[in-house]
C-alpha cells in the first residue's frame, strides 16, 4: 500500500511516454528531456498519492463506524467486553496511515481538515480550533468521547478517555470549553473539564477526573494550579471524583 504512489508512477510514466501495450514499445523511437520525465512521473505520483489518501480516509471512517460504533462511556472489562478485541482490529488497520516514520494525518496537523477529520470519526469540534500543529503522539484515539470548544489549541498533547488497570478498562469523557489550550507533551486523563481559558503547560499530566478552572494555568505531574501574574495567587482545582478543592 506504502509503495502503490511509487509504482503507480513509474509504470503510468512508462505507459504516458511509451504508450501500450509493454510488447509494442520501441524505447530507440523515443527521446524525452529529464524535465519531460519528471513531470510525467510527478504527475502520474501525485494523482496515486490522491487516490491512497481517498482510500486511506474511506477505510478510517468505514472500519471506525463498523468495527466501534459511537462509543459510550462505560466499563468494558477483558472478560465481559469484546470492546479490546475491536479495539486492536482497528488499530491493525489504522496502521495504513503510517508511511515509514511518517504518518498521513502529520500533512493534516494544525489545519482545518484536521478539525473535519475528527468530526468524521464522532468527535464534538468546535470552529476555529488547531489541533496538532506539530504532530500528535498519539493523535487521541477517542475523539467521539472528546467535547472542544471553539478556538482551543491543543499541541502535540495527549487527550486520552481510556483507563486500563489489570483488565478493568473504563471509557469516560472529557471536555474542553472554549478557548483551552494543551501545549507541548502535556496530558489529560479521562473525566477531565477543562473550564474556559484554562491551559496545561508543557509536560504536565492532569489526572482523571479533575476539573481544571477558567482562566486558570496548571503545570506538573501530577498537574496544581500556578500563580498568575494578575492576580499574585494560585488557582484551585476541583474533583468530581472526590469533591475534593485545593487551594
Amino acid at each position: 500500500v506504502h509503495s502503490f504512489p511509487l509504482l503507480a508512477a513509474l509504470h503510468g510514466g512508462a505507459c504516458i511516454l511509451y504508450g501500450l501495450p509493454v510488447s509494442k514499445r520501441h524505447y530507440h523511437h523515443f527521446s524525452y528531456t529529464p524535465h519531460v520525465v519528471y513531470l510525467a512521473l510527478l504527475g502520474v505520483f501525485l494523482v496515486a498519492h490522491a487516490i491512497r489518501i481517498v482510500v486511506w480516509l474511506t477505510l478510517e471512517y468505514c472500519a471506525k463506524w463498523y468495527l466501534m460504533g459511537r462509543r459510550q462511556e462505560g466499563r468494558y472489562n477483558y472478560d465481559t467486553s469484546d470492546y479490546a478485541q475491536r479495539w486492536e482490529l482497528y488499530q491493525i488497520l489504522g496502521k495504513l496511515r503510517k508511511v515509514g516514520r511518517l504518518n498521513l494525518m502529520d500533512f493534516l496537523s494544525g489545519t482545518p481538515y484536521m478539525s473535519t477529520f475528527f468530526r468524521l470519526l464522532g468527535g464534538e469540534i468546535g470552529e476555529d480550533c488547531c489541533l496538532y500543529p506539530a504532530g500528535g503522539d498519539p493523535y487521541m484515539p477517542e475523539p467521539d468521547l472528546v467535547k472542544m470548544g471553539d478556538r482551543c489549541v491543543v499541541d502535540c498533547a495527549s487527550i486520552v478517555c481510556h483507563l486500563n488497570t489489570r483488565g478493568n478498562f473504563e471509557l469516560k469523557k472529557i471536555v474542553m470549553e472554549d478557548n483551552t489550550t494543551l501545549r507541548t507533551r502535556s496530558r489529560i486523563q479521562q473525566g477531565v473539564y477543562m473550564e474556559r481559558g484554562s491551559m496545561l503547560l508543557e509536560k504536565s499530566l492532569v489526572l482523571t477526573g479533575e476539573v481544571v478552572e477558567a482562566d486558570s494555568v496548571w503545570q506538573g505531574s501530577p498537574a496544581f494550579a500556578v500563580p498568575l501574574p494578575s492576580s499574585g495567587g494560585y488557582g484551585t482545582f476541583y474533583s468530581r471524583d472526590t469533591g475534593s478543592r485545593r487551594v
